[in-house]
């Protein structure tokens, strides 16, 4: 791994984000088990609109998908 790279295990269940305070372009590998890939469909059919969706909206979506919004 390079200079700026890292690896996190988040155990099921507790509250955790992400972001990128970088300038510089980020890449993110994640790898859910059991896969969340329904989640991550809907998420990019989200914010593929012209403008970000509202908070409650994602927070609606995650909900849909079993998650617990901190």
């Amino acid at each position: 791994m390079g200079e700026s790279d890292c690896f996190l295990l988040v155990p099921g269940g507790v509250p955790h984000t992400f972001g990128n305070r970088s300038p510089n372009p980020a890449r993110l590998l994640v790898i859910h088990s059991p896969g969340l890939d329904p989640y991550f469909r809907d998420l990019a059919e989200l914010w593929s609109g012209p403008e970000p969706p509202a908070p409650e909206v994602e927070r609606e979506l995650m909900e849909r998908h079993g998650m617990e919004p901190a």
